[in-house]
């Protein structure tokens, strides 16, 4: 599943409806959310990583942790 935030958004919330539809995608595909194995965040910029973080940190806990990572790419974003 890949999703992208909707720009125009503080980076919060932005991130939390991204990793919402996300998340109903893995279910909508017929999975537990629980099944979620990885995620990986990209961001324009060390600022902007740090708060989607900690937020997919506060969003994927007890069941729902996984292994994660993060990269600052600005190229790939617009």
């Amino acid at each position: 599943v890949s999703v992208t935030g909707e720009p125009g958004r503080s980076v919060a919330d932005e991130s939390r409806a991204a990793m919402e539809k996300a998340l109903a995608l893995i279910e909508d595909a017929g999975y537990a959310k629980s099944h979620l194995v990885r995620s990986r965040l990209f961001a324009s910029d060390a600022t902007t990583r740090r708060i989607a973080s900690d937020l997919r940190v506060e969003m994927l806990k007890g069941e729902l942790r996984a292994a994660s990572s993060s990269y600052i790419d600005p190229a790939r974003l617009p």
